[in-house]
C-alpha cells in the first residue's frame, strides 16, 4: 500500500492550512492508500498551561482523522513529529504511537535524543530523523535513530537525496519518505510502499526496524515522481 508517512492537519498543527477532512480527501484523490498523521508536538509554540487538556485534543484529532479515513476508504495511522527543545530545527518522527504511549510518556520534546530513542524502544516505537538538512540542521546522532526521512515538501527545495542515500547505506538505517503536507503548496506525490501485512502502527514499526527492502516514490520540486528501491544492509 502506498503511504505518506508525514502529514499534518490544522486541528493541531497551526502551520497547516487545511482541516482533516480536506487533507485526507486530497490524499485519497492523489492515489494514496494511507497516511500517517504526524501532527506537531512542540513545546514552545503549542503546549498550553494545561498540558493534559492539550494532549486530549492531540489524541482526539487523530481519532477524527481515523474516522474520516474509514468513511472515505483511506487507512490512517497515528504518529507524531517532535520539535526538540535543545534545537527547534530538529524534528524527530515517532512511528508506533498509541494513545497510551502519549499519556504515559509526557513532555517528549524536553528529552534528549538519546532519552527519546530509549523511550521509543521501551514502548515498541521507532524514531526517524525528519527532513534532515532543513535550515542547515544536520542528521542527528546516528546511534539513536532507526531511520532517516526523504522529505518531499516542495517549499524547501533540495531533498538531499544522494546524501541521505549514502548515510543510510553506511549506517544500516531505514529510508522513509513523506511529503510533510501542510496545504501550503501543491500536493507532492512522494511516499513509501508498505506491504499489506505491515499496515498498522505496530506493523510499520516492524517494517522500519527490520526490513532490508524499501520501495519509495520520491517527488523532487519541479520534477516528475521517481520510483526508487533500496536494499539496506543492517549494521
Amino acid at each position: 500500500m502506498f503511504f505518506d508517512l508525514h502529514a499534518h492537519t490544522s486541528g493541531i498543527s497551526q502551520c497547516c492550512r487545511k482541516d482533516a477532512k480536506t487533507i485526507l480527501n486530497t490524499a485519497k484523490e492523489y492515489g494514496y492508500d494511507g497516511v500517517v498523521i504526524t501532527n506537531h508536538y512542540a513545546e514552545y509554540n503549542y503546549l498550553p498551561e494545561n498540558y493534559d487538556e492539550w494532549l486530549k485534543r492531540y489524541i482526539d484529532e487523530y481519532k477524527l482523522c481515523r474516522k474520516i479515513g474509514n468513511e472515505i476508504g483511506l487507512t490512517v495511522l497515528f504518529g507524531a513529529e517532535i520539535t526538540m527543545n535543545y534545537d527547534s530545527r530538529v524534528h524527530l518522527l515517532i512511528y508506533g504511537v498509541t494513545e497510551e504511549f502519549l499519556l504515559n510518556n509526557k513532555n517528549l520534546c524536553e528529552k534528549s535524543q538519546k532519552e527519546l530513542y530509549e523511550i521509543c524502544h521501551r514502548n515498541d516505537c521507532v524514531l526517524v530523523n525528519g527532513h534532515p538538512f532543513r535550515f542547515g540542521c544536520q542528521v542527528q546522532e546516528i546511534e539513536y535513530l532507526d531511520g532517516i526521512e526523504i522529505n518531499c515538501h516542495p517549499l524547501h527545495g533540495d531533498i538531499h537525496l544522494s546524501e541521505l542515500e549514502e548515510i543510510a547505506a553506511a549506517n544500516g538505517l531505514a529510508l522513509t519518505c513523506g511529503c510533510d503536507y501542510h496545504a501550503d503548496s501543491y500536493r507532492p506525490l512522494g511516499g513509501i510502499y508498505i506491504p499489506d501485512e505491515f499496515v498498522s502502527e505496530r506493523g510499520i514499526v516492524e517494517f522500519i526496524s527490520k526490513s532490508d527492502n524499501f520501495k519509495i516514490k520520491v517527488h523532487e520540486p519541479e520534477k516528475e515522481p521517481v520510483l526508487k528501491e533500496y536494499m539496506i544492509k543492517r549494521c
